[in-house]
């Protein structure tokens, strides 16, 4: 995940140069806020819903593949898995993060 002009976009990255964007309607708002992000290996469904947004959703043309790299928090270390320049770091405050893998 990572900001665009203010909106929360969660990337998935599935070759090189191929990558699904799924960004929120509303930019990020200034006040603490949940933000729940989800990849259904099984059908290629992601999701991503921010504080009390609808949650928006899109296929995904291919599923994900084992990371090249380090998991990476508030900033990115090397390969970014997006059209931005490394190590792009979060300037707001991560008090939690819960990662499932079923």
């Amino acid at each position: 995940m990572h900001l665009k002009s203010g909106h929360v976009v969660f990337s998935v990255r599935h070759a090189i140069d191929k990558n699904t964007d799924l960004t929120s309607v509303d930019p990020l708002p200034a006040t603490p806020t949940r933000i729940v992000a989800s990849f259904n290996q099984l059908n290629g469904t992601m999701s991503l819903q921010v504080g009390d947004q609808k949650a928006v959703t899109t296929k995904s043309p291919g599923t994900l593949k084992q990371p090249a790299e380090d998991f990476c928090l508030g900033y990115d270390s090397l390969k970014p898995a997006a059209n931005y320049s490394v190590p792009n770091p979060y300037q707001g405050k991560i008090t939690e993060l819960n990662v499932t893998v079923d």
